[in-house]
């Protein structure tokens, strides 16, 4: 086995200033290079922008176990060049406009649901899900459930953890038909009614690079769960750029570990196509349904917290792995 090195240079593919690890290894007498990590940046030297041009001409080859890279280097750069479409600004005026209409609903609701369900709040979850699957009807945007046979039944308080490469995961995950609540960041409750909303309904914000507001959001969390309130939760902590999974943090596990309530893992697939990382809107319409995969639930009390996130990463990464389709984008 040859030794490894890593060195790393700027690229423009996905995203402007984006800087890709790149792990070399040699086989026999060739050279692959595989993306290990990304991460956003500035240029720091012209020494690494001519990285950029000398590497990505050294991946463009035919060898077999360089395909799969080179094909996802092809659909970044396809995908980074359309920033607006049509069915984008569709999209935006038709989720904002159900917003609108069942945000007056919504409020009258609140106080009602203050007195008999303080806690949960399960009447605005409903009125939110009906908002997230009114969007993806409106836009045509089916999404296909496999596994649904693994789904918790509906009055079960579970931990779902997905991975996430796009704002449209959580339109999509509200075609379980479940009640839940997701844990977001908090500058989203901000937004205008959509954030409103959220806030209303009892979702749970988190404050990233606090550690002390993570510390009081890691306690709602599981009192949360063991007040009867299943929650959605990305173990990734951000979105994905390149598709790949990114580290699970431990924070999920251990709250679900510690509130004894089993993990459902969630892989979607498609939303990154539709909708990628650095997009606010998508950039296309989809010619295949987006898919869901639901995992065979797992018991918190048979495992550690660090194993429980290792068999969630594995569970989640098969489908990821096998998916190997190439999306095509066509606008409304």
């Amino acid at each position: 086995m040859s030794p490894c090195f890593l060195f790393s240079f700027y690229s423009r593919l996905c995203v402007p200033s984006v800087s890709t690890v790149y792990v070399s290894t040699q086989q026999s007498t060739r050279i692959c290079l595989q993306p290990v990590v990304f991460y956003s940046g500035p240029f720091p030297s012209l020494r690494r922008a001519y990285l950029h041009k000398i590497v990505l001409k050294s991946t463009t080859s035919s060898r077999p176990w360089c395909e799969k890279f080179n094909l996802a280097m092809k659909q970044s750069s396809e995908v980074k060049k359309k920033r607006f479409s049509v069915f984008g600004v569709f999209f935006l005026i038709v989720t904002y406009l159900w917003a609108v209409i069942l945000f007056p609903v919504f409020t009258a609701l609140f106080p009602v649901t203050l007195l008999l369900d303080r806690v949960r709040r399960r009447l605005l979850d409903r009125f939110a899900m009906l908002w997230m699957r009114l969007t993806l009807f409106c836009c045509r945007l089916q999404v296909v459930i496999q596994g649904e046979e693994n789904l918790p039944r509906s009055d079960e308080v579970v931990m779902y953890v997905a991975n996430h490469q796009s704002y449209l995961d959580i339109y999509v995950l509200s075609a379980l038909k479940r009640k839940f609540k997701f844990v977001s960041k908090i500058e989203v409750f901000s937004y205008p009614v959509i954030g409103w909303a959220m806030a209303l309904a009892g979702y749970v914000g988190l404050k990233r690079g606090d550690s002390r507001r993570q510390l009081q959001t890691y306690h709602e969390i599981v009192r949360k769960l063991q007040s009867g309130v299943s929650l959605v939760m990305f173990p990734e902590g951000t979105r994905s750029v390149h598709g790949r999974l990114l580290p699970f943090k431990i924070g999920p596990f251990k709250a679900a570990k510690q509130a004894q309530v089993p993990i459902v893992p969630l892989t979607i697939l498609g939303t990154r196509e539709v909708m990628p990382s650095f997009a606010w809107l998508p950039v296309g319409f989809p010619n295949k349904p987006i898919t869901i995969h639901v995992h065979p639930m797992i018991q918190v009390e048979n495992y550690e917290d660090k194993q429980l996130a290792d068999i969630c990463k594995s569970v989640i990464e098969k489908p990821l792995e096998s998916n190997e389709t190439t999306w095509n984008r066509s606008p409304l």
